[in-house]
């Protein structure tokens, strides 16, 4: 391989490593990152982050999300076949803000499904534990990992999604699912950090801590190390 790799992640099943890969990346990925410095003939030339499985008994590599889409963050299904996926056509410095919600095949066929056309911007696509829902965040949010918003979740297989904080006032920044079917999640409250659990079932929210600090999650697809 040669290029960038970025958040690794293992399969439930344990027998697959997946992973954000930049074939012949010349710099890491992110609008906020300075540009390799051009030399020679300038063109126009930009590099597509995708989805890619390790097999860990035979140490095949492949790419499995298609070579036009950009993809941003990505999940595994709790029955390790699938993935949600936030990902764009084009250019990915450019086009985290119109970034779509898939569903991607994890199988040799790699089949890619939209299951949600979002407003605004989104963030954190994660699975519930029975695998019949994705949580995530959004909101008006301004560069990639600049995550803020409030918290949905939507049918694996599509639909109409469901606001679950639709009247906090704070801001969701991160979260995740317990094994118990609940949603934990980061918000900022005036202008102080705070953890929060929500039930999806009765939409009760029970606040877990609040503090006068600063809590810094690493962003997704910003953990990169160069491979050659």
């Amino acid at each position: 391989m040669k290029g960038l790799l970025a958040t690794p992640r293992w399969a439930p099943d344990g027998k697959s490593v997946a992973m954000l890969y930049t074939e012949n990346a010349t710099r890491a990925a992110g609008p906020l990152v300075a540009e390799t410095p051009e030399t020679g003939e300038i063109k126009d030339a930009f590099f597509e982050q995708r989805l890619a499985l390790i097999d860990l008994a035979t140490g095949e590599f492949r790419q499995i999300s298609p070579a036009d889409m950009y993809v941003y963050e990505y999940d595994w299904s709790p029955d390790s076949t699938r993935f949600s996926v936030i990902a764009a056509h084009g250019n990915g410095d450019n086009n985290w803000y119109v970034a779509n919600l898939y569903v991607l095949d994890a199988g040799p066929l790699g089949q890619m499904k939209p299951i949600y056309k979002p407003p605004l911007q989104i963030a954190n696509p994660t699975w519930s534990p029975d695998g019949k829902k994705i949580a995530f965040i959004a909101g008006l949010m301004s560069d990639e990992p600049s995550v803020g918003g409030d918290v949905y979740t939507i049918p694996a297989t599509g639909g109409e999604p469901t606001n679950l904080t639709p009247e906090v006032k704070a801001t969701a920044n991160w979260l995740a699912w317990t094994p118990e079917a609940k949603i934990v999640f980061g918000e900022t409250v005036e202008g102080d950090a705070a953890v929060a659990i929500i039930d999806p079932a009765s939409a009760r929210i029970d606040p877990l801590w609040r503090g006068q600090e600063y809590v810094f999650r690493r962003p997704m697809g910003r953990q990169h190390f160069p491979c050659a």
